[in-house]
């Protein structure tokens, strides 16, 4: 499913985590904001 879903757009990306459960905000919060911080950067 994660493969169709990258698939919707020409501009998308999945990030894996290694030590996370479903709710990667409380295992990786530091993932998170990576992720948050590569949105800003290509919006610019």
């Amino acid at each position: 499913m994660h493969i169709e879903l990258l698939r919707l757009s020409t501009n998308a990306r999945e990030i894996s985590t290694k030590n996370s459960s479903h709710f990667v905000w409380i295992d990786e919060p530091e993932t998170i904001r990576e992720a948050i911080l590569l949105v800003l950067r290509m919006c610019r």
